[in-house]
């Protein structure tokens, strides 16, 4: 029987432009997900953001003066387990 991968875990991760003033709270947090664009406001830098950045990916959300970060918990991907390109 062939083996079925388990799916990998992401976050759902956005940022509300409309709300964003580019304080840059998120980047200084979690490098890793978020940066600044040409505009000077968050963006996230990845297509799905592992769980393994949860906790910083929270914590910026918590963090952010304008509230303008949205996390959610539960994308899956049936992949082998290898991140999204």
């Amino acid at each position: 029987m062939p083996e079925t991968p388990i799916p990998a875990r992401f976050l759902d991760v956005s940022v509300d432009r409309g709300r964003c003033c580019g304080y840059a709270v998120c980047v200084g947090l979690c490098p890793e997900v978020f940066d600044l664009d040409d505009d000077g406001l968050a963006h996230i830098v990845t297509d799905a953001v592992p769980i393994e950045f949860e906790a910083a990916v929270r914590h910026a959300e918590a963090s952010c003066p304008e509230a303008a970060i949205i996390v959610t918990d539960g994308l899956s991907s049936p992949s082998n387990g290898k991140s999204p390109s």
